[in-house]
């Protein structure tokens, strides 16, 4: 009767590559007891190689099939997720640069169309930096991503030079910075609108 209690019934994870190999272990092994003692307790996860933010805590595919027991062959057990619904065809083109391309491999690319991404130089990171600000300001109610190329304190910079520049406006500006703990990925936030995330490229 108290196993029953704990018991989940079916468990859904999302954004699976988000969390550590031993939280699926501990999983897998509550699970088979529970079966044991013919409770339910099913676990299906979703999980995606191309959106792990730390390569040393977070999970890949296989990590993830091999703490649940799932052969990387089986066809019954795992399915491949490959289109892209979320982006148009052009901006799909131009993100496929940053996909690293794990199991997860590269999405099929979507059939909507839109505006071309557009590379814009400068002679100046101040200038960058002004012009950044110009395009956000001119878009509330949004999410905007940054991605920085460079060395970890030029994210850093991006992100406080940034922060100056909006701190009277709507816009909340956050980053990631790997083994940064004011910068950690644990603290990004997807959901709120008028939010900027500052990301490394590397």
């Amino acid at each position: 009767e108290a196993l029953k209690k704990i018991g989940w019934g079916h468990l859904l994870i999302d954004e699976g590559q988000d969390f550590n190999k031993s939280m699926y272990f501990a999983l897998q092994g509550i699970s088979d007891h529970l079966k044991k003692h013919e409770v339910d307790s099913y676990i299906t996860v979703f999980a995606d190689d191309n959106q792990r933010l730390n390569s040393t805590e977070n999970c890949t595919i296989d990590e993830i099939l091999e703490q649940l027991r799932i052969s990387p062959e089986s066809n019954s057990r795992k399915y491949m997720l490959s289109r892209n619904f979320r982006n148009t065809n052009e901006i799909a083109k131009f993100s496929q640069t940053f996909q690293v391309g794990n199991q997860s491999g590269l999405s099929e690319l979507p059939d909507r169309h839109g505006e071309k991404p557009v590379v814009i130089m400068s002679d100046t990171y101040e200038n960058i930096i002004d012009f950044i600000k110009r395009k956000i300001t001119a878009n509330i109610g949004t999410q905007i991503g940054i991605v920085t190329d460079g060395t970890k304190k030029d994210v850093t910079s991006t992100y406080n030079k940034l922060s100056y520049r909006l701190k009277n406006t709507d816009f909340e500006v956050q980053a990631f910075v790997s083994g940064n703990d004011k910068h950690s990925y644990k603290d990004l936030d997807f959901e709120e609108l008028n939010t900027v995330t500052i990301l490394h490229k590397n």
